[in-house]
């Protein structure tokens, strides 16, 4: 299910409509910037507001591509660091979770002991963070925050309608293509995750301009299920990286279950390979201008209403 978006209204400018998403989002992440009692609770805030960054920051970028470029440099480089500032309590919750959903979704014929064991690990370890950071953590993303949403709020655009964004819409998407041609070329973790960012950024692009063709609706929930698919397969790419990091002894990479979910990141990254060869297809030019004709016939169904209920 997708995470609603609202983006463009007719009533507005496209600038407006940027403006007003860019700040309805940082009001959502306000609330979970605050110490919540139990690590659940506050892992699951703690990750609510990071996905919210990830969105303004995405739309931001599309921006930052065209002529408002230098206008959106500062709140882009405080939203970045602060969600860094949540990283380690996000990554710290998150790894228990995929721990226990991974040890959950072992064939019965897989010992679970070792996962078992690294949960115990984990939970210890975000424990700890807990304890010992997270009112820093916190108050360190809020100052960031802050200081983005009083940029966003002085933000005088430098273009006017699709001139704003024509730009940032070619250059993401031919980032994430780029980025899915080496990743696909390859089995680096690392470069995955890097197409799975870029992915991302489109995807929170499309969704702020799906309302202008029932197209754009279809696209953005496939670009969903392809930055779902990268997900998990980083997901189990960080469980193994954090059994070596946290019991490198005990670890042992041929053990049963890492086997097999080394095999479930391999089958992850085939599908999400094949799904982005049909999303990826057409170039950065075909894909601007294909969203440019929506854009104008959108606005061409506007005026025409307007005369007609003149008339």
């Amino acid at each position: 299910m997708l995470t609603p978006l609202l983006g463009l209204c007719r009533s507005e400018t496209l600038e407006a409509s940027l403006r007003r998403v860019l700040m309805e989002q940082l009001d959502v992440v306000a609330p979970g910037l605050t110490l919540e009692s139990e690590p659940e609770a506050l892992g699951r805030a703690v990750h609510h507001a990071r996905r919210r960054l990830k969105k303004i920051r995405a739309l931001l970028r599309m921006i930052a591509s065209g002529e408002g470029g230098q206008a959106v440099a500062a709140p882009l480089i405080d939203l970045r660091d602060a969600g860094r500032a949540l990283a380690p309590l996000r990554d710290a919750d998150v790894l228990v979770t995929i721990v226990r959903a991974s040890a959950a979704g072992l064939p019965a014929s897989h010992d679970p002991g070792s996962l078992a064991n690294l949960e115990e690990l984990l939970v210890a370890k975000r424990e700890s963070v807990l304890d010992a950071r997270s009112d820093v953590m916190l108050a360190t993303a809020a100052r960031h925050t802050d200081a983005a949403r009083r940029a966003i709020e002085a933000w005088t655009p430098l273009a006017t309608d699709f001139d704003l964004i024509r730009a940032g819409i070619g250059d993401w998407y031919g980032r994430a293509r780029i980025a899915m041609g080496a990743a696909c070329g390859g089995t680096k973790a690392e470069v995955f995750h890097k197409w799975r960012k870029r992915t991302k950024d489109v995807r929170h692009q499309l969704e702020f301009l799906a309302s202008i063709a029932s197209e754009l609706v279809a696209a953005t929930a496939d670009m969903h299920r392809l930055t779902d698919l990268l997900g998990d397969a980083n997901d189990l790419d960080h469980l193994e990286a954090a059994a070596r990091s946290l019991d490198p002894a005990g670890f042992n990479a041929a053990d049963p279950a890492f086997l097999f979910l080394a095999d479930q990141r391999r089958s992850l990254w085939g599908a999400a390979c094949s799904l982005g060869q049909e999303l990826f297809a057409e170039g950065s030019d075909g894909y601007t201008s294909r969203l440019e004709c929506h854009w104008e016939s959108w606005i061409a169904e506007e005026a025409e209403s307007a005369n007609v209920g003149q008339g």
